[in-house]
Order: C-alpha cells, then sequence, then structure tokens
C-alpha cells in the first residue's frame, strides 16, 4: 500500500482473526495478522489533527462492514472488506463538507447479518439505513427526527434495534425509537431519560445479551452515567461516577 500523510486511524478485528486499519488521509486501507504488522514505527503519525468518524459492523463470512465521515469530506463512504478482499469506498450518504460527525454516526448488524445505520444528514436530520448483507446493498433512507445533537444505536438479544439520541440544548431529554421488525417500521419518538440539565455524549451497548432492554451511558456535566431502558421490572437503574 502506498502510504499517504494520515491524521486518523481506526483499528478494527474482524470474526477471522485479522486486523483492519483504514486510514485517512486518502480512504486507504491495509490488512495484517498482528498490529506490529499493520504499524510498524508509525504510530506517532497518528497522534492528532483533523477529525474522521467510523463505525463498523462484523457481518457473515469473514466481512466487516465501515462507514466513515472524513471532516473535509462531502459524503460518508462505506467499504466492505474481508481478508484479501478488500471492498471499494462508495457513498453512503452527503454529508455537509468541513463538518464533524463525531457522536452523529452509529452502526451495528443484527443476528441475520444484516446491518443498521444512522446518521446526521445535510440538513441535520436524523436519518436511518438497513444494510442487507446478501446483496450487499443499503435500502432507503427513513428519518427518525428533524434535530439531532448525538445518536447512539444497537440491538438487543432479540435483534429489536433501539434508536437513542439528544437534540441541541436546552431539550435535556435523551429520546428513543425502537423497531420490533428489523428496521421495517418504528415505535413513535419515546422519552428514554430526562435529566435536569442538558445531556452530552452518548453511546449504547453495540450487540446486548439482554433481552427487552439495551444499556445506555451519557455524560452530564462531569459525571458519566448509565441507565437501562425500558427499565428492567418496572425500575429505573441509574448509576453516576466522578
Amino acid at each position: 500500500m502506498a502510504r499517504t500523510n494520515p491524521r486518523t486511524a481506526v483499528v478494527i478485528k474482524s470474526t477471522d482473526g485479522y486486523y483492519w486499519f483504514e486510514e485517512y488521509y486518502s480512504h486507504q486501507s491495509n490488512k495484517g495478522n498482528s498490529l506490529p504488522n499493520i504499524f510498524s514505527s508509525y504510530c506517532s503519525e497518528f497522534a492528532s489533527s483533523y477529525e474522521v468518524t467510523a463505525q463498523y459492523a462484523r457481518l457473515p463470512d469473514n466481512y466487516v462492514l465501515l462507514i466513515c465521515s472524513g471532516y473535509d469530506d462531502t459524503y460518508i463512504s462505506w467499504y466492505r472488506h474481508k481478508q484479501n478482499s478488500c471492498g471499494a469506498r462508495n457513498n453512503f450518504a452527503s454529508k455537509t463538507q468541513n463538518y464533524h460527525l463525531l457522536g452523529r454516526l452509529g452502526l451495528t448488524e443484527d443476528g441475520d447479518g444484516n446491518a443498521h445505520a444512522i446518521y446526521e444528514d445535510t440538513s441535520g436530520y436524523l436519518q436511518y439505513k438497513k444494510y442487507t448483507y446478501s446483496s450487499n446493498s443499503w435500502g432507503s433512507t427513513t428519518q427518525i427526527d428533524d434535530d439531532v445533537e448525538k445518536c447512539a444505536i444497537g440491538v438487543d438479544a432479540n435483534d429489536v434495534i433501539y434508536i437513542f439520541w439528544t437534540r441541541p440544548s436546552p431539550d435535556n431529554n435523551i429520546y428513543c425509537k425502537i423497531s420490533v421488525d428489523k428496521g421495517s417500521n418504528w415505535s413513535n419518538k419515546l422519552t428514554a431519560f430526562s435529566e435536569s440539565s442538558h445531556p452530552d455524549c452518548i453511546s449504547c451497548e453495540h450487540r446486548s445479551p439482554r433481552s427487552n432492554a439495551l444499556g445506555l451511558a451519557w455524560t452530564l456535566g462531569n459525571e458519566i452515567r448509565f441507565g437501562i431502558y425500558p427499565p428492567v421490572d418496572g425500575v429505573l437503574h441509574v448509576e453516576k461516577n466522578w
């Protein structure tokens, strides 16, 4: 692989034990059976500067699916990779150039080997797309909300999909929509948690071993908070750490 002048990198491990490495600029990929083989002595190049947000899902047959948002790009990229079978860069959705999507991009997989993505579009809306493994293609876009600040997506043990998101301040709620049919239909907008001040970063379980609920973490000022939604046995469990 011809080396560029990368500013950010993401490393993941596929189900067949290989590590995948995405570097920016300019959307190149590398692969190897160990981190030293990938990075050699060049780790210092990935210390700082322009943001690239990348999310991944593990697919059947040892494939890995990635969606990536580079700060300078005009669209979100997607790739499907496998050892000795590198996928090409594809256009997933338009994005605003010179705009960070950190915390505004999510991806997970279900038990059928398909994937589910959320992202903020160029209008600031929260959108959802489903990836079908058998056809290596994305479905149509479903609008989840007309504004979003941060978002996360995950599935429970029964392949129920949960999308969590916040809206800009002064809205202090964390919202949720749920799909019980793997992305075909979505519930009404629910209020998962309501805080005393504006919550910031949020993250949920990627694949939960729990049925009918998902764990969620978020920041509130200098606290990190955790909750299970919907509440287990009718009791709301929330803990906080400094």
